[in-house]
This record gives structure tokens, C-alpha cells and sequence, in this order.
């Protein structure tokens, strides 16, 4: 359930469907019934395993920055709703929601809860007359809600394992779905396996590709693309991978024909933050949303290069669909004390049941996190494993 939606639909009497339907249908067929209007936008359409959140958040930044008026549409929320669908960096209002509810009495129980998501908001951007979406795919790519978007440039930022039930057991199906965002326009590409890379390029045949390492080169402090180079480039988001998302952000910009301030990019980037990505909450204690084996590598190898000989204290709160083993096998490498917690998800996995998981020598379920998060201890202190229970964590800590 997405938070703060229901009240929204219990208002305006919306239900939505409980079933979700593979396929693009039902979604098509309301954004019909209202004319389409979502085809007079101009779309960025970001896709992949991990990345997509900052790279998002770099590429609206950017935007943002240049003079455009941006929208940007992110999974999932970090405290409500309001916060996933955004212009020019501000939260929709309860009224500028309820507005767009008004529209919506008609289609109630025919579209899913991140459906409807997805149509509000692409009412949303084009009621403000937005000069560019920035529009992060829920779940996949190819049946995903938002695919009915005509992009002007689709961003895959990595391909990895996850969702395997809903997206295909190997790299190769899992790039399938997620470079189903692959349309008439470039197609930007991070660093993928080769399995992957293969169908992305046969999905892209007949339109320029893009990827790092090839059209686009980027270090720790550079990029350069076609006939642009930004050096001595840094950033406020820690971790060696914002580097690539960084540079899959610069990239789509220059798709949208907008002549790029460098210094004023560079600046962008240096100044761009997101919640939840190795986020300073309290002192020493930080968020991070590492939910699988692909992210987790990274938060380690971001604790390893900044803190390599500090403490570390995990608390995880993940859900059972998730690889969990994988994901602590992971993070054991850097600690050995691991506390474990049950969040309100229907997903989310028993904080007992993962603890069991843990090859950690010191580990325990813990239940008042927030109380323990305001306590003094040696070293740094990571809550990770979902965005969900990141989410339910600000609101009573921050």
C-alpha cells in the first residue's frame, strides 16, 4: 500500500483493483478515455536494478538547474505519497492531489494502486505544463505502468538478479523487461553484464546506444560525452557507483537539446542529495536502502573506502522477497553485530526468521528502533534493507 494514497481514493471513491494484470491495457484505455495527454510530455524514462533513484535525482537536478520545469515521479515514497510525484523539487500538495482525484471518479476498481499512481501523475505534469518528466519505472520496464510514456531518451542504469518471480530468472529475461523502455529514442545504458548488454543492444538496434565505458567515459571526478568533458567533478552523494549514475544523468540531458552551463552542471552534481542513500540521519547514523546483492556490494565497498576501520552496528529490516542470504553474506564482511526488525509491510520478512538467516557472532531482534538510534555507541550505526522501513523510520527520528 502505497502511504497517504488511500485517503485519496476513500475521498473520491477510486478504488483500485487488488489483482495486478501483467500488461499495459488497462492503463491505456483510461489514459484514452481522457484524451492522452500524457503523449504531449516530454519524458526521461529511467529503468534497472539498482541506480535509478539517484540517477533520477541527478538528471531532474539538472534540469532543474538549467531552467526547465521538472517533474519527476519516484518509487517508492520516502514518507508519503506527495513525495514520489514532485515539480521542480517540491512535493504535490493535498490540494493539487485532490485536483487531480476530481478526474478520476469514473475509472474506479480499473486500475492498480501504482496504475492510478501513474496516472495522477501524468496528469499532474501536464496540468503544470512541465518542460520534462523525469519518470522512474515502478517494478521492470516492459509492463510496467509508466512504459506508456513516449521517451525522449530511456536510461537503464544496471542489470542484476531481483523480482526474479515477476521478471524472469537470468540476467538475459531480466534485461528483456527492463529495456522494454527502449523506444523511438537513445537508449543510455550503465554497466551491465554481458548477458544483459546483448539484449539491450538487439532491444536498441535501431537507435543510437549509449553506454558507459564506450560512448560515455567517467572517473571518480570526470565525464565525457561526445564533444563534452567535465573534470574535477565531485558529489554530496557517497559511493564510488554515483560516479555512473552521475554520468547516465549528464548523458539524457544532453538528449534534450539544451545547451549545458558545465560549471553550472558541475555544480549540480556536487550539491544533488537523496534520502536514503548512505543518508546522515543522526549523528553516526545513517540510512541506506541496500535491499539486494547488487546494492549491498556498493554500501560495502562505500563503508570500506569511508570508514575502514570504524565499527559498524547493521540493523536490517528486509522483505521476503528479497535474497537475504546473499544480502548479509554481503554485509557481514564489513560487521559482526547485526540487529534485526519487523516493519509494516505485507511483504516484509520476520525480523526472527532473517536473524536465523545471520552468520553474524552478535545479532538480536531489536523493537524500539527509534529509541536505540538515539542512543551513544562506538562507531557508526547503517539501517538498510528496504526503503519501506526506511520510510516508517523517519517519521518518528527525523
Amino acid at each position: 500500500m502505497i502511504p497517504g494514497f488511500y485517503t485519496y481514493q476513500l475521498r473520491h471513491n477510486v478504488s483500485s483493483k487488488q489483482i495486478i494484470e501483467p500488461g499495459l491495457t488497462a492503463i491505456n484505455k483510461v489514459l484514452a478515455a481522457l484524451g492522452n495527454p500524457h503523449k504531449a510530455l516530454r519524458v526521461i524514462h529511467v529503468a534497472g536494478t539498482n541506480g535509478k533513484g539517484s540517477t533520477v535525482a541527478y538528471t531532474a537536478a539538472l534540469c532543474q538547474a538549467h531552467g526547465l520545469t521538472t517533474g519527476t515521479f519516484m518509487s517508492p515514497a520516502i514518507l508519503d505519497v506527495h513525495d514520489q510525484i514532485q515539480l521542480n523539487g517540491r512535493a504535490i500538495t493535498p490540494t493539487e492531489m485532490a485536483t487531480i482525484f476530481e478526474q478520476l471518479t469514473p475509472f474506479s476498481n480499473q486500475l492498480t494502486e501504482f496504475e492510478l499512481l501513474t496516472v495522477v501523475a501524468l496528469l499532474y505534469f501536464v496540468q503544470q505544463g512541465v518542460d520534462v518528466a523525469v519518470i522512474e519505472a515502478g517494478l521492470g520496464g516492459l509492463e510496467d505502468a509508466t512504459n506508456v510514456v513516449v521517451p525522449v531518451a530511456s536510461i537503464i542504469t544496471s542489470i542484476a538478479l531481483e523480482h526474479t518471480r515477476f521478471l524472469g530468472t537470468t540476467l538475459a529475461q531480466i534485461a528483456y523487461q527492463k529495456g522494454g523502455i527502449i523506444k523511438h529514442a537513445p537508449a543510455i545504458v550503465g554497466r551491465v553484464p554481458k548477458e544483459a548488454e546483448q539484449v539491450l543492444r538487439a532491444l536498441a538496434k535501431d537507435v543510437p546506444y549509449y553506454q558507459i565505458g564506450e560512448a560515455i567515459k567517467v572517473t571518480p571526478t570526470s565525464y565525457s560525452f561526445a564533444q563534452v568533458t567535465l573534470t574535477n567533478m565531485t558529489r554530496a552523494l557517497q559511493g564510488v557507483h554515483q560516479a555512473d549514475n552521475m554520468a547516465l544523468a549528464l548523458t539524457a540531458f544532453l538528449q534534450l537539446g539544451v545547451p549545458m552551463d558545465k560549471e553550472l552542471a558541475r555544480r549540480t552534481i556536487a550539491t544533488t542529495t537523496l534520502p536514503a542513500r548512505f543518508e546522515q540521519v543522526l549523528p553516526n547514523v545513517f540510512f541506506d536502502g541496500a535491499h539486494n546483492a547488487a546494492s549491498a556490494t556498493q554500501l560495502v565497498a562505500t563503508i570500506k573506502k569511508n570508514y575502514p576501520a570504524t565499527p559498524v552496528t547493521f540493523i536490517v529490516g528486509i522483505l521476503a522477497d528479497k535474497a537475504i542470504e546473499e544480502v548479509l553474506r554481503l554485509l557481514e564482511q564489513v560487521s559482526q553485530q547485526f540487529y534485526f526488525v519487523s516493519f509494516a509491510n505485507e511483504r516484509a520478512a520476520d525480523a526472527q526468521e532473517v536473524m536465523l538467516l545471520s552468520q553474524a557472532t552478535h545479532k538480536a531482534v531489536l523493537t524500539d528502533v527509534a529509541d536505540f538510534l538515539k542512543q551513544e555507541r562506538e562507531g557508526i550505526t547503517i539501517v538498510t534493507g528496504s526503503l519501506y522501513l526506511l520510510a516508517d523510520l523517519r517519521k518518528v527520528i527525523i
